[in-house]
Protein backbone atom coordinates (compact mmCIF):
# COMPACT_ATOMS: atom_id res chain seq x y z
CA UNK A 1 0.00 0.00 0.00
CA UNK A 2 1.24 3.49 -0.83
CA UNK A 3 2.11 5.66 2.05
CA UNK A 4 0.10 8.53 2.62
CA UNK A 5 1.75 11.79 4.26
CA UNK A 6 0.16 15.04 5.47
CA UNK A 7 1.73 18.68 5.34
CA UNK A 8 2.87 19.82 8.22
CA UNK A 9 0.97 22.62 7.00
CA UNK A 10 -2.18 21.09 7.52
CA UNK A 11 -1.45 19.90 10.95
CA UNK A 12 -0.51 23.06 12.52
CA UNK A 13 -3.61 24.24 11.50
CA UNK A 14 -4.88 21.04 12.79
CA UNK A 15 -3.70 21.26 16.23
CA UNK A 16 -4.69 25.35 16.27
CA UNK A 17 -8.21 24.40 15.89
CA UNK A 18 -8.29 21.30 17.80
CA UNK A 19 -7.42 23.51 20.57
CA UNK A 20 -10.49 25.49 20.01
CA UNK A 21 -12.64 22.38 20.87
CA UNK A 22 -10.29 21.07 23.82
CA UNK A 23 -7.65 22.25 25.82
CA UNK A 24 -3.98 22.58 25.07
CA UNK A 25 -3.55 19.55 27.60
CA UNK A 26 -5.87 17.12 25.85
CA UNK A 27 -4.33 18.41 22.58
CA UNK A 28 -0.81 17.51 23.98
CA UNK A 29 -1.66 14.20 25.46
CA UNK A 30 -3.19 13.78 22.08
CA UNK A 31 -0.01 14.64 20.31
CA UNK A 32 2.47 12.17 22.02
CA UNK A 33 -0.55 9.48 21.30
CA UNK A 34 0.38 10.56 17.64
CA UNK A 35 4.19 10.06 18.09
CA UNK A 36 4.24 13.63 17.57
CA UNK A 37 5.32 16.87 19.38
CA UNK A 38 4.78 21.19 19.18
CA UNK A 39 8.50 21.02 17.86
CA UNK A 40 7.43 19.69 14.54
CA UNK A 41 5.02 22.14 14.41
CA UNK A 42 7.74 25.25 14.70
CA UNK A 43 8.18 27.04 10.93
CA UNK A 44 9.57 23.99 9.03
CA UNK A 45 7.83 22.76 6.29
CA UNK A 46 7.42 18.80 5.56
CA UNK A 47 5.65 15.77 6.00
CA UNK A 48 4.59 13.42 8.61
CA UNK A 49 2.19 10.01 8.00
CA UNK A 50 -1.72 10.43 7.36
CA UNK A 51 -2.00 8.00 9.97
CA UNK A 52 -0.33 10.31 13.27
CA UNK A 53 -2.79 13.14 12.22
CA UNK A 54 -5.47 10.52 12.05
CA UNK A 55 -4.43 8.91 15.80
CA UNK A 56 -4.44 12.79 16.87
CA UNK A 57 -7.70 14.18 15.75
CA UNK A 58 -9.47 10.36 16.77
CA UNK A 59 -7.80 11.06 20.63
CA UNK A 60 -8.90 14.60 20.99
CA UNK A 61 -12.60 13.41 20.02
CA UNK A 62 -12.75 10.57 22.45
CA UNK A 63 -11.24 12.72 25.00
CA UNK A 64 -14.17 15.29 24.80
CA UNK A 65 -16.71 12.55 23.67
CA UNK A 66 -16.88 14.17 19.93
CA UNK A 67 -17.65 11.24 17.30
CA UNK A 68 -17.83 14.43 14.87
CA UNK A 69 -14.85 16.27 15.69
CA UNK A 70 -13.29 15.38 12.03
CA UNK A 71 -16.42 17.37 10.33
CA UNK A 72 -15.96 20.61 12.97
CA UNK A 73 -12.27 20.85 12.18
CA UNK A 74 -13.07 20.67 8.47
CA UNK A 75 -15.87 23.26 8.82
CA UNK A 76 -13.51 25.83 10.39
CA UNK A 77 -10.87 25.03 8.56
CA UNK A 78 -9.10 27.91 6.74
CA UNK A 79 -8.08 26.92 2.86
CA UNK A 80 -5.74 29.57 2.75
CA UNK A 81 -3.38 28.11 5.73
CA UNK A 82 -2.55 25.85 2.60
CA UNK A 83 -0.38 28.65 1.53
CA UNK A 84 1.28 28.44 -2.30
CA UNK A 85 -1.32 25.49 -2.90
CA UNK A 86 -4.84 26.90 -1.96
CA UNK A 87 -3.37 29.85 -4.11
CA UNK A 88 -3.53 28.00 -7.16
CA UNK A 89 -6.18 25.96 -7.17
CA UNK A 90 -7.94 29.10 -6.03
CA UNK A 91 -6.20 31.51 -9.10
CA UNK A 92 -7.70 28.99 -11.52
CA UNK A 93 -10.32 30.63 -13.97
CA UNK A 94 -12.93 27.93 -13.13
CA UNK A 95 -14.46 25.37 -10.55
CA UNK A 96 -13.59 22.22 -13.63
CA UNK A 97 -9.47 24.16 -14.23
CA UNK A 98 -9.77 24.32 -9.82
CA UNK A 99 -10.81 20.44 -9.89
CA UNK A 100 -8.03 19.78 -11.94
CA UNK A 101 -5.48 21.95 -10.15
CA UNK A 102 -6.09 20.57 -6.73
CA UNK A 103 -6.01 17.01 -7.82
CA UNK A 104 -2.66 17.18 -10.01
CA UNK A 105 -1.05 19.70 -7.07
CA UNK A 106 -2.42 17.54 -4.09
CA UNK A 107 0.27 14.74 -4.86
CA UNK A 108 3.26 17.44 -3.87
CA UNK A 109 1.38 18.53 -0.93
CA UNK A 110 -0.12 15.33 0.52
CA UNK A 111 1.70 12.72 -1.11
CA UNK A 112 -0.17 9.00 -1.50
CA UNK A 113 -3.61 11.40 -1.00
CA UNK A 114 -6.00 11.37 -4.24
CA UNK A 115 -9.62 13.57 -4.78
CA UNK A 116 -11.82 11.44 -6.80
CA UNK A 117 -13.88 12.90 -9.52
CA UNK A 118 -16.61 10.71 -11.08
CA UNK A 119 -19.67 11.72 -12.75
CA UNK A 120 -23.75 10.50 -12.96
CA UNK A 121 -26.08 11.59 -14.97
CA UNK A 122 -27.44 14.97 -13.34
CA UNK A 123 -24.36 15.73 -10.78
CA UNK A 124 -20.33 15.99 -10.51
CA UNK A 125 -19.28 14.15 -7.39
CA UNK A 126 -16.00 15.08 -5.74
CA UNK A 127 -14.45 13.26 -3.15
CA UNK A 128 -11.05 11.85 -1.59
CA UNK A 129 -9.83 8.61 -2.40
CA UNK A 130 -9.62 6.74 1.56
CA UNK A 131 -10.24 2.99 -0.05
CA UNK A 132 -7.36 0.93 1.78
CA UNK A 133 -6.95 3.34 4.90
CA UNK A 134 -8.10 1.49 8.13
CA UNK A 135 -5.85 3.54 10.32
CA UNK A 136 -7.36 4.83 13.97
CA UNK A 137 -9.02 7.93 13.17
CA UNK A 138 -8.83 7.89 9.66
CA UNK A 139 -12.65 8.37 9.45
CA UNK A 140 -12.13 11.98 11.55
CA UNK A 141 -10.29 13.10 8.66
CA UNK A 142 -12.52 11.81 5.70
CA UNK A 143 -15.50 14.03 7.65
CA UNK A 144 -13.26 16.87 7.93
CA UNK A 145 -11.95 16.79 3.83
CA UNK A 146 -15.75 16.94 2.95
CA UNK A 147 -15.59 20.56 4.50
CA UNK A 148 -12.28 21.27 3.16
CA UNK A 149 -13.49 20.64 -0.74
CA UNK A 150 -16.59 22.44 -0.07
CA UNK A 151 -14.56 25.69 1.12
CA UNK A 152 -12.47 26.06 -2.36
CA UNK A 153 -15.93 24.91 -4.13
CA UNK A 154 -17.68 27.58 -2.75
CA UNK A 155 -14.97 30.11 -3.66
CA UNK A 156 -16.18 29.46 -7.39
CA UNK A 157 -19.83 29.24 -7.02
CA UNK A 158 -20.85 31.51 -4.32
CA UNK A 159 -20.67 31.03 -0.54
CA UNK A 160 -25.20 29.90 -0.82
CA UNK A 161 -23.53 26.44 -2.42
CA UNK A 162 -24.70 23.45 -0.79
CA UNK A 163 -24.14 19.91 -1.84
CA UNK A 164 -27.13 17.77 -3.12
CA UNK A 165 -25.53 15.25 -0.78
CA UNK A 166 -22.70 13.55 1.50
CA UNK A 167 -21.64 10.19 0.91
Amino acid sequence: MERKLVNLLELTHVVQLLEQFSSRWIVDKALRAAGLDRTMLKGVSGFIPYAAEAVLVESVARAIGDRLLGARIGQSFDYSRYGPYATYVLAAPDLASALDRGRRALLLTHPGSEIVLRETSTHLVVGRNSAGLSVTGHHQLDKGALFVIGHMVRHFLGSDWKPDWVE
